[in-house]
């Protein structure tokens, strides 16, 4: 069975995206916790998934989220943990600030700028799923899947 890891943004408007061994790339843009769960079981079913990096998001950002957007965030992080855990899947939580820091530092301050630009450098091919703006969640959910690739070969884990 081909090995795959997952990454998953958590925002209002998130993405999961599978990245397997041989290349090949999935993405999932959220429409609710149902389709969550009937794409991350087919995942399940069709990939062995080695590791899920689902970003555990800083609520405490004063001013920079309304208290909708906080509560509709937490909701998806909360959909995504009881995924992960009915369906017996091993996964980490880092936070922004430590995933983040596998982006080489580069001009300017838009951080979605920064993931959707270096996702293009990393994986190449990927440009056909990522490359309007709004897509900084299918980057993002990206990068976290390399991140918990990387992750895991560092634990020890023989990674093809």
């Amino acid at each position: 069975m081909t090995t795959a890891f997952v990454g998953i943004d958590p925002g209002k408007t998130g993405c999961a995206a599978l990245w397997a061994q041989n290349n090949k790339v999935a993405f999932w843009d959220w429409k609710g916790p149902r389709e969550a769960n009937e794409t991350l079981s087919i995942w399940k079913f069709n990939f062995q998934i080695l590791g899920v990096a689902l970003e555990d998001v800083n609520f405490s950002i004063p001013g920079k989220r309304g208290t909708i957007a906080i509560r509709e965030l937490q909701r998806n992080i909360g959909h995504w943990e009881g995924l992960l855990i009915a369906l017996d899947i091993d996964y980490i939580m880092p936070t922004p600030k430590i995933w983040k820091k596998m982006i080489p530092p580069s001009k300017g301050k838009d951080q979605k700028k920064k993931s959707l630009d270096y996702v293009k450098q990393a994986i190449p091919g990927c440009e056909r799923w990522i490359h309007y703006k709004y897509h900084h969640n299918r980057a993002e959910a990206l990068l976290l899947a390399l991140y918990v690739k990387e992750v895991k070969r560092l634990e020890g884990m023989r990674i093809q």
